[in-house]
């Protein structure tokens, strides 16, 4: 999945700016990452609702996923839904 172009950011933080259901594929955010692909995890602080994402774009206001199997549910975590407001961090992943 992951490129040799795609780069990270220390310490982002951010929520998203409206719910998602586990087949979205664009992701809402209130502000964006730096890196134009990369991984995201929405409710990092949950042990049961957290998910990694896999982007490779961004728009005006939300990061996409290459599709919901790609992009969704990334790196043993599993595509949900997810409330307005929940908060998103570029973390570490396995994958």
């Amino acid at each position: 999945m992951a490129t040799p172009s795609m780069s990270y950011m220390n310490k982002f933080s951010t929520t998203l700016s409206s719910g998602i259901t586990a087949s979205d594929t664009t992701i809402p955010l209130t502000s964006l990452p730096t890196p134009s692909e990369g991984y995201i995890v929405i409710e990092p602080d949950s042990s049961s609702a957290w998910e990694v994402i896999y982007y490779t774009s961004k728009t005006g206001s939300a990061v996409v996923c290459p599709s919901v199997g790609a992009g969704r549910g990334v790196g043993g975590s599993t595509a949900a839904s997810h409330s307005s407001g929940a908060t998103v961090r570029m973390d570490t992943t396995a994958e």
